[in-house]
């Protein structure tokens, strides 16, 4: 039996192979996707690199107007997890490198599993985030004096 996998990307399928869990780098057309996922995820570390900064100037405000410890925690935690996940961006991003310069001949399913997961951790910061603005700027009690 033949189970294929296939991941649709902005130009066409990635089709992998799971009766060996690999497949080999030859195709252009697949090297143009995975140079797509490199630059989605060098736009998810900006984006990340934004929100840190939003987040660095919502702590202040927060220090400033009344020091909310329930708030002060929820963006504490946000930061911290902010953080974590530029770093597994950054090591996906190297794994990515190595596979489009070809220094790694062979792909498994785990990139993908991996791109998948940096997906759903992305969404759910940037939701958390936006969740712990609308919450600072409704409320007139943060406001700076």
């Amino acid at each position: 039996m033949h189970i294929t996998f296939i991941l649709r990307l902005k130009h066409g399928y990635l089709n992998l192979n799971l009766n060996t869990m690999t497949t080999p780098i030859e195709d252009s057309e697949l090297n143009t996707e995975l140079q797509e996922l490199y630059l989605k995820s060098k736009q998810w570390i900006s984006d990340l690199e934004f929100t840190h900064t939003e987040i660095e100037f919502i702590k202040v405000l927060l220090l400033k107007g009344g020091n909310d410890p329930e708030l002060l925690i929820q963006t504490a935690d946000i930061h911290n997890n902010l953080l974590q996940l530029q770093n597994a961006i950054s090591e996906f991003m190297h794994q990515l490198e190595s596979i489009i310069i070809k220094e790694i001949q062979v792909m498994d399913m785990s990139l993908l599993e991996t791109y998948t997961k940096l997906l759903y951790r992305h969404e759910g910061i940037l939701q958390a985030f936006n969740s712990l603005k609308g919450t600072v700027f409704g409320s007139n009690k943060h406001q700076v004096k």
